[in-house]
C-alpha cells in the first residue's frame, strides 16, 4: 500500500470537521446564504 493510501485509509477525519477561521471568513464571499449557514454559525 502506498503512503497516500496508508495515511487516508481510516474512517476518521484527519483534519477535523470544523472549518478554520480563514474558511469561515472567506465563505461570506463565495457562498449563497444557505451554504454559509454550514460555515458561519451565530
Amino acid at each position: 500500500m502506498n503512503q497516500w493510501d496508508q495515511r487516508y485509509d481510516k474512517d476518521e477525519y484527519h483534519y477535523g470537521t470544523a472549518p478554520n477561521d480563514f474558511l469561515r471568513e472567506q465563505a461570506k464571499q463565495f457562498c449563497a446564504p444557505i451554504c454559509m449557514s454550514k460555515f458561519v454559525r451565530p
